[in-house]
């Protein structure tokens, strides 16, 4: 509060509390010294303070100035915090959220990133390889399409070759013409040896059907050829049963000088007996797991079984001379073979030997499927 006297100058902090606690009690006692000399200072303009105006004073004071300047600092503080304002915390955790945020807002950029580059190489390399595979494809299916129309010429050839065979083994019998020969140089019993009939049978002549053209589908004449040849070979032994069912073998189609049959048993009994003397575990490649062996009354079935019997004959070295072979076909396409010869082992006597061979076609390989040796031993009675 703003104390003046007679409109003048202010007071002192000092006289202000002094003068406030004189007001609250009701008491207010100035010498007349005192008040003179104050007016006399103020009409001079000068204050003076006598001793009396001096004690006054120093009664009026406080005893303990300090603690009520800290009294009065705290409260202003006090005052002061409910004015000011801080949002320190509210701060940090904006600054987090931004963080937060600007990390996110990478990843998504960094995601964008990889997804143009994806597309990008999707529309520019993906796109045009699908293309062109799609063309490749396309000329693919068009192969496709001609081999089944291929596939179905071959099936109509083979069936008008299967109704000739057919044909063929109904008017011919189902005798083949190598067991007459053989019963008609035999003294049999007279059912056997019927008259002939007066009526002249009228021999039926056999021919090929046309076959198909593999190089109108083929573009390599050398597997065209090699196509053509295998189904030659096949129809012509389908063939040559038929004619030997009405006794003309050796007047049907023949390869070279020799029918084919005798070429492949002729072929795969040199070879034979060539890996025999040489080393017998070569042998392996001529069976099968459904090859069959009987070796002097022994059986055994199987590649495994065979070779484990072959191997454990108990010679060390072995010598074949072949006397004579007979070859013969099979309806099911097969070559019979017929062995007889000479074997020498190690250093025993030389002895005679018979051997026969059923051989099949499988995988365009000739494999023996039925092997049964003999040796030619006597035990003549005393």
């Amino acid at each position: 509060m703003d104390m003046r006297i007679g409109g003048a100058g202010l007071l002192s902090p000092l006289e202000e509390s002094s003068a406030e606690v004189s007001r609250d009690s009701g008491v207010v006692s100035q010498s007349a010294s005192s008040l003179s000399m104050i007016s006399e200072g103020l009409s001079s303009g000068t204050v003076s303070q006598s001793q009396s105006f001096n004690a006054a004073v120093a009664q009026a004071e406080p005893e303990e100035p300090d603690d009520q300047q800290l009294i009065l600092l705290h409260t202003a503080q006090s005052y002061s915090s409910y004015i000011r304002a801080t949002a320190i915390d509210e701060i940090h955790g904006l600054e987090k959220s931004l963080e937060e945020m600007l990390t996110r807002v990478d990843e998504f950029v960094g995601m964008l990133d990889m997804i143009r580059s994806d597309t990008f190489q999707v529309v520019n390399e993906n796109l045009p390889q699908i293309h062109r595979k799609s063309e490749e494809m396309r000329q693919i299916y068009r192969k496709i399409d001609k081999l089944e129309a291929f596939v179905k010429m071959v099936a109509a050839n083979v069936n008008a070759m299967e109704e000739q065979v057919t044909q063929a083994e109904g008017e011919q019998g189902t005798l083949p013409g190598a067991f007459k020969k053989i019963f008609r140089t035999m003294n049999v019993p007279g059912f056997l040896n019927k008259p002939a009939s007066p009526r002249r049978q009228q021999q039926h002549h056999q021919e090929l059907p046309t076959v198909f053209r593999t190089e109108d589908y083929f573009k390599s004449t050398s597997q065209a050829e090699q196509v053509r040849r295998e189904f030659l070979l096949l129809a012509r032994s389908r063939v040559e049963v038929c004619h030997s069912a009405g006794g003309v073998i050796g007047t049907s189609i023949t390869m070279a000088e020799k029918p084919v049959w005798e070429q492949i048993g002729t072929g795969f009994v040199q070879h034979y007996y060539q890996q025999f003397d040489a080393n017998r575990m070569n042998l392996s490649d001529l069976y099968t797991d459904a090859s069959c062996l009987t070796w002097e009354g022994e059986g055994f079935q199987g590649k495994n079984a065979i070779m484990g019997k072959i191997n454990s004959l108990p010679f060390k070295t072995i010598q074949h001379s072949i006397t004579a072979q007979d070859h013969q076909p099979t309806p099911d396409s097969c070559v019979l073979s017929m062995v007889v010869g000479q074997l020498k082992a190690d250093e025993d006597q030389v002895m005679g030997f018979h051997q026969m061979f059923l051989l099949k076609n499988i995988d365009n390989k000739w494999i023996c499927c039925n092997d049964v040796f003999r040796l030619a031993l006597h035990n003549f009675g005393s």
